[in-house]
């Protein structure tokens, strides 16, 4: 395994997300994905089409 130096901790947070870990989960539907934005943004998204669904 490389080992790499980050100066702030936020880097290190950010170069996590390159690995296979998938920390944080939709509440929703239980995918996983490695950073809390892309739930998020995944999260806007379904609520768009369930919202979709029902019209």
């Amino acid at each position: 395994m490389q080992q790499s130096n980050f100066y702030h901790a936020c880097h290190l947070t950010r170069h996590k997300v390159h690995s296979r870990d998938r920390p944080f989960t939709c509440p929703v539907c239980g995918k996983g994905f490695s950073a809390r934005s892309s739930v998020r943004i995944h999260q806007l998204t379904i609520s768009v089409l369930m919202i979709l669904l029902l019209m």
